[in-house]
């Protein structure tokens, strides 16, 4: 009798110890339901969280991102991310994106730490794992040791001083198993959401551009303001305008930037037409493709 009584304590302890584990969840948050995980066209292994762009506090003057169900805690982004523009001209995903700051949300046992030059990450969480049996069984043991030796006292017709033990005493309120994960990731361009996200460190790196300085990229028309019959074709490279085409103005200059649009660009360029005169002009190339 008095074992059954002993196991019935130990299961009940045991359930009390799996309810308590919800008790060390960080709390909910006002954040917005996680992004769906997106995969990689050719290969579903490849996954990448898209970075969402957060609405700035009182007195910031920097940009916030956030993703959540990468890892354990959601992950924020501070900064504007860049990249190697010469290398990867062209808006496409898996071009590794440099020179930001990443932390964990607060409320989350989590430290992350980032290297600048690739791009990667490493998070590592606190967590609890679950019911740790070995140190509850011997817990257990010690318990059943001295409550034998008090018994046996019993037994030999000696009265043991002192009250007999107490389970309590040797088996604890809660057995919950602390333990890591680790996640490794990286931030990387995308063509959906932000522009930016957090994919899994395996990522494949996008073919290098065979743009050059002697071989630009094709960013599309730009009508001249003067004459919308006319129409420049812009090249450029590196994030800067290199010309037009050599017989539609004397030259051009200026930078750009993509859009989602893999033919079109943000452009603000100064073209010096034939005659001499010039313009300034911003705004989105025309997709000539």
């Amino acid at each position: 009798m008095k074992k059954q009584l002993l196991w019935a304590l130990m299961l009940l302890l045991a359930g009390f110890s799996s309810c308590q584990k919800d008790s060390f969840k960080p709390a909910a948050t006002s954040n917005p339901a996680p992004d769906k995980v997106k995969t990689n066209v050719t290969n579903p292994t490849y996954r990448y969280v898209d970075l969402v762009l957060q609405a700035r506090k009182p007195g910031e003057n920097f940009d916030t991102y956030m993703a959540q169900g990468f890892g354990p805690a959601p992950l924020i982004v501070t900064g504007t991310p860049s990249w190697n523009s010469d290398m990867y001209p062209v808006l496409q995903n898996g071009v590794p994106g440099v020179q930001y700051g990443i932390t964990a949300a607060d409320g989350y046992n989590s430290a992350v730490t980032n290297d600048l030059g690739s791009g990667s990450f490493v998070e590592t969480t606190g967590t609890f794992l679950g019911f740790n049996a070995a140190v509850f069984r011997a817990d257990v043991a010690s318990y059943n040791q001295k409550e034998s030796i008090f018994e046996a006292l019993f037994l030999n017709g000696t009265v043991p001083t002192g009250l007999p033990p107490m389970i309590s005493d040797y088996v604890k309120a809660t057995y919950d198993q602390p333990g890591i994960i680790t996640t490794t990731g990286k931030v990387i361009r995308v063509t959906t959401g932000s522009h930016w996200a957090i994919a899994t460190i395996d990522y494949p790196l996008p073919a290098v551009s065979n743009a050059s300085p002697s071989n630009p990229l094709f960013l599309g028309g730009v009508t001249d303001p003067a004459n919308p019959n006319k129409l420049y074709h812009v090249f450029g490279f590196g994030g800067k305008i290199t010309k037009v085409s050599p017989d539609e103005a004397n030259s051009a200059s200026g930078t750009y930037t993509a859009t989602s649009n893999s033919f079109i660009y943000t452009v603000t360029i100064t073209v010096v037409r034939k005659d001499g005169t010039s313009f300034t002009w911003t705004g989105n190339t025309i997709d000539l493709s």
